[in-house]
């Protein structure tokens, strides 16, 4: 009877451990496309600095190239890929391969999508940032330093929600 009582009530846990909502990995706020842009004044183009957030967990961070008020990018200076986290102000983001153009794109407006070449990041390679979404999920600011990891240390960059 003790043996049949214990079985019940494990059955029971197990159905409340699967029907529990699994958590999620990145504030929902943040899935979309975000944007820094500025014209380049030596060449006149438009720089774009972008992180693309994916539901799946993915995100695509780039620097790329297009004509002052166009929304279509026309080359690319540098691609990171890779799977990211979210809290509400910290943003981890695990890059895990590299697109950079050949030697005689460097200058604006950069390569196209396909003339990049494919780099490995280090494997476990993680940084880690402080950011701040505004209230109306319309902007992001992504703090200079690198929490943790060794990503690049810039001024501070307020990204705008295009998509």
């Amino acid at each position: 009877m003790k043996n049949i009582q214990l079985f019940f009530i494990g059955c029971i846990l197990i159905l409340f451990s699967a029907c529990q909502e699994k958590e999620d990995i990145f504030s929902p706020e943040l899935i979309g496309t975000w944007e820094k842009t500025g014209i380049d004044p030596t060449y006149g183009f438009e720089g774009v600095l972008s992180y693309n957030f994916k539901t799946d967990g993915t995100y695509t961070w780039s620097i790329s190239y297009r004509e002052p008020g166009a929304t279509e990018n026309i080359g690319y200076q540098l691609i990171w890929k890779g799977n990211f986290r979210s809290t509400d102000n910290q943003l981890t983001l695990m890059p895990q391969e590299t697109f950079y153009p050949a030697e005689n794109f460097r200058n604006p407006p950069g390569a196209k999508m396909e003339d990049m070449v494919k780099q490995e990041f280090y494997p476990g390679q993680v940084d880690i940032y402080q950011i701040n979404l505004s209230n109306d999920g319309t902007e992001f600011l992504l703090f200079a330093q690198p929490v943790a990891g060794n990503g690049p240390p810039s001024d501070d960059i307020l990204f705008v929600k295009v998509k």
